[in-house]
């Protein structure tokens, strides 16, 4: 018998979300949402962007509600499959969360619960909230695509983050950002960027300077725990641009404990300003990632807005 694909969600499982610890939870997962009586179907991913086709296909075959075990950057894979097959003015469709990454700052700042039998039971009962999406066009050299973020994108120091992260195997949670920060300190080169937005009430504003890094957060929270922009909501229709100013190594390091606690909008090398739609060129490299995942290293330019309401998460 064909199972009926509106009742019966798809789990797309990363195997090596939180350092491997999905692939050894693969059988707690299925107990849970067996439990929890949940009709599904799993698929694991094979490779980075593997999560991308899986979720494209699954849309395609007719799945209405799609699960995600796996960390921010699965999540954020599985939302631009969606987001790929579906037209740009509706929604994409439903996600949930079986967190099982090392941050899950999606899943925390959404409401969707961390504890595996918890989510399970949520998804049996399907209560959702609609959530923004942040839409990029990114160009590097003659080369341009197109990317999705849920969470947040970072250009300059944010994205040196996500290149040094890769190389960190054996730490988790924060400890792992907190690790990432003190090699890129090593050889990061700050650049110099014309930035450009448009507020609220359309007003259009330009500038030009050195910067330590961009972060454009959809939600207060990135990194496994740092408030960047503590003031972003995943459902208010705007991004929150937090622009640093080139500073050096020392300022750096006295400013970090203050944006993991998200007291640092007040400080002087800091500006935090909401826009509906941002642009940034740069002529040196700029290193970019949407949630937590690298991009690029090389951006030369990047157009990003917001798509109100587009996403549906189950919490």
């Amino acid at each position: 018998m064909i199972r009926d694909k509106w009742q019966t969600i798809k789990v797309i499982l990363n195997p090596y979300a939180g350092r491997g610890s999905a692939a050894r939870n693969e059988l707690n997962i299925c107990q849970a949402l067996n439990r929890a009586n949940v009709r599904f179907d799993l698929a694991k991913t094979t490779s980075v962007g593997h999560a991308i086709d899986l979720a494209r296909q699954a849309r395609l075959e007719g799945y209405h509600t799609l699960a995600v075990a796996g960390g921010d950057g699965t999540v954020s894979e599985v939302v631009n499959g969606l987001a790929q097959v579906t037209p740009s003015q509706e929604q994409v469709g439903t996600l949930a969360i079986l967190p099982m990454g090392s941050g899950n700052d999606f899943a925390n700042t959404v409401g969707c619960p961390i504890h595996l039998n918890a989510a399970a039971e949520a998804i049996a009962k399907g209560q959702t909230r609609c959530v923004d999406l942040g839409h990029i066009k990114l160009r590097v050299g003659t080369q341009e695509w197109q990317r999705y973020f849920n969470n947040n994108l970072g250009a300059g120091f944010e994205g040196q983050l996500a290149q040094e992260i890769k190389t960190i195997k054996h730490l988790r949670g924060i400890l792992i950002y907190i690790a990432a920060v003190c090699k890129a300190l090593c050889h990061y080169t700050q650049p110099l960027v014309e930035l450009n937005w448009q507020t609220p009430t359309g007003e259009k504003k330009t500038i030009l300077k050195k910067v330590l890094m961009l972060s454009v957060g959809n939600s207060d929270r990135n990194g496994g725990g740092f408030h960047v922009t503590p003031q972003a909501l995943l459902d208010d229709g705007l991004l929150d641009l937090a622009i640093g100013e080139a500073m050096p190594w020392y300022q750096i390091l006295a400013l970090l404990p203050k944006v993991i606690r998200g007291t640092h909008t007040n400080h002087p090398k800091i500006m935090i300003h909401q826009c509906c739609k941002i642009g940034i060129v740069c002529k040196d490299t700029l290193p970019v990632h949407a949630d937590g995942e690298l991009l690029t290293i090389n951006a030369d330019a990047l157009d990003i807005e917001i798509q109100p309401q587009r996403l549906k998460v189950i919490i």
